[in-house]
């Protein structure tokens, strides 16, 4: 089951480890690994009889196209049954959106054809700070998530990812703490009934756990 609390704290630990280190290193899959070993414990209790998950680390999958690394593999009989992403987005918004879209699209294609689905977490903070320029901040608005909505309201398309879940966070850059973000700051009315609808946690872990209780 979904703790915000317990997901935030992971997020907070991983940015930090992230702000700490230096050059290349800040890449390392293994920094936000705090984060996928929470996400993995949350819908372990919803495992069907013969469900398995080894702990959070890369693991290889044969697609359809060609084999790929994902941090979360979900099997029945030992069979991959759901591959889950995740992403922590510190770059800017208007080049790494983009790009984390294209690769669920094709992560979702790639697996389509198998006996495995897959699913992605995005963890968004409000503010990103420019990377030439720790003073200076990009902000995030409504319309980044456009594509993201689209896509996930064509439901059973081969491009479709299982789910999608969008954590948006705020971060205090001075203090180095996360914290959910303030949602109507972002979004309308509407455009939060859609949020809520289609790219929320709860929403998330939802269609997770009825996928992996119907295992």
């Amino acid at each position: 089951m979904y703790n915000q609390e317990a997901f935030i704290a992971t997020v907070e630990q991983a940015y930090r480890s992230i702000d700490q280190a230096q050059g290349s290193t800040r890449r390392s899959p293994a920094r936000i690994r705090v984060v996928q070993s929470q996400i993995l414990e949350s819908i372990r209790d919803s495992f069907a009889e013969g469900v398995i998950a080894q702990p959070a680390g890369l693991q290889e999958v044969r697609g359809f196209y060609h084999r790929k690394n994902f941090p979360i593999v979900v099997r029945q009989n030992n069979v991959p049954a759901l591959c889950i992403g995740t992403t922590l987005t510190l770059g800017g918004y208007e080049s790494n959106i983009i790009n984390y879209f294209q690769s669920i699209l094709g992560e979702s294609v790639n697996l389509q054809q198998t006996p495995a689905r897959y699913a992605s977490i995005q963890i968004i903070p409000t503010r990103i700070r420019r990377r030439n320029n720790n003073q200076v901040f990009e902000t995030l608005n409504a319309e980044h998530f456009t594509m993201f909505y689209n896509l996930m309201r064509t439901m059973n398309l081969p491009y479709t990812p299982l789910a999608l879940g969008c954590a948006i966070v705020e971060i205090d850059y001075a203090r180095r703490t996360v914290e959910p973000a303030n949602l109507t700051n972002i979004f309308s009315e509407e455009q939060l009934a859609q949020y809520r609808d289609f790219l929320s946690m709860e929403q998330f872990f939802y269609k997770i756990e009825q996928f992996c209780q119907n295992l």
